[in-house]
């Protein structure tokens, strides 16, 4: 009797258990005729809205022609930066694109495919805050995005900026227009458009960072997809079509990227 009413308590624990979100493989999204891709639109030229209030951008750009070399429908999730990883790990999402640096710390939870494209983080700020060293920052009200590597580029320069954390990039350059802060943290090709947008702000690059190289994020337990998404940007680099998508929207041809 006791160990029929061990083996019941076992069972019902394992029940009641929280059962983590299995990632769909490869196959799975094969038969479902679908595929879930998480981009941010809040940061041009990467993800946008365009003139008919689409999704649009490199990133979603990328999005389509991956779907499309996979034979299955393209869909669009929206995700901001503070939850690209968590929506992963979830099974909300197949694949995070969207302007997703790949660093060490991030791999600790997702796996990145090798460079679809790359992006500068940099500071900026109007013509008349002065900025000429990191250290000009600390007596500055700095806005970033949550989630981003903006703040660590900034942070492992100067360690005791104040910053002042907005949920996504469109947020922070919300705050900067309307003069809730001095600066922030964002990638060059989003300053370049803000500034074409305003140019009587006359906004100015600051501080630059070095290059981040952004992946394709993929669950961690998804070994399939991943060796399949690295293949398809591999070819895509060698035959030229991320070049285009990238010239299509930046103006310029798609930097050398380096690849693991």
């Amino acid at each position: 009797m006791k160990r029929l009413l061990f083996a019941l308590g076992t069972t019902l624990l394992t029940l009641s258990a929280p059962v983590s979100a299995s990632a769909q493989s490869l196959d799975a999204i094969i038969k479902s005729g679908k595929i879930r891709i998480a981009t941010d639109i809040g940061l041009p030229p990467y993800g946008i809205l365009n003139a008919k209030n689409e999704p649009d951008g490199i990133d979603i750009a990328v999005g389509k022609a991956l779907a499309a070399g996979l034979g299955v429908t393209y869909e669009h999730v929206p995700v901001t930066g503070n939850n690209r990883i968590a929506y992963l790990q979830t099974n909300k999402v197949d694949l995070v694109i969207s302007t997703f640096s790949i660093t060490a710390d991030r791999a600790k939870s997702v796996d990145f495919s090798i460079p679809y494209a790359l992006q500068r983080s940099i500071v900026v700020a109007p013509a008349e805050v002065e900025v000429k060293t990191y250290d000009d920052l600390l007596k500055l009200r700095v806005g970033v995005a949550r989630g981003t590597t903006h703040e660590k580029r900034v942070l492992s320069r100067a360690p005791e900026v104040k910053f002042i954390r907005f949920d996504d990039d469109a947020a922070a350059q919300a705050a900067l227009m309307s003069g809730q802060v001095d600066a922030i943290g964002i990638n060059d090709s989003a300053a370049s458009t803000l500034a074409k947008r305003y140019p009587d702000r006359k906004f100015e690059i600051k501080l630059e960072n070095a290059p981040s190289y952004l992946g394709i994020g993929v669950n961690r337990n998804n070994p399939d997809l991943l060796r399949w998404v690295n293949t398809w940007v591999f070819e895509n680099r060698v035959n030229g079509r991320l070049d285009e998508i990238y010239k299509s929207y930046v103006g310029i041809d798609l930097p050398q990227l380096p690849s693991f």
